[in-house]
């Protein structure tokens, strides 16, 4: 018997002083399995934001502190419709913020 696919479904959140974790209804245990889960059985668009990014005064912020939390940082989400948090984690020692959405099939 096949196994059963569970959709991530989006789920409301706030950035957390943490500036890691999943934010999605589903949680790995790394990520590569979060990739692997993404790309080959929840039809998915990614798109990453990096704090990098930011406005100045909010890397700065970042960058200038001994206190490791994002709370005060708001990630932009990419445009069109459908998109919602799936995780945000550590690249280059700056946070980078996942969004995803279901990919959207052309009308034939």
């Amino acid at each position: 018997m096949p196994e059963e696919i569970v959709l991530i479904q989006p789920r409301s959140f706030a950035m957390s002083t943490a500036c890691s974790g999943t934010l999605s209804s589903l949680n790995w245990r790394n990520a590569t399995e979060q990739k692997q889960a993404v790309d080959r059985h929840q039809g998915l668009t990614v798109g990453m934001v990096s704090l990098a990014f930011a406005d100045d005064a909010i890397a700065g912020r970042y960058i200038e502190s001994s206190d490791p939390g994002c709370n005060y940082w708001k990630p932009e989400k990419p445009e069109d419709e459908g998109w919602f948090g799936l995780s945000i984690n550590e690249i280059d020692g700056l946070p980078v913020f996942g969004w995803v959405r279901r990919e959207v099939a052309p009308c034939p």
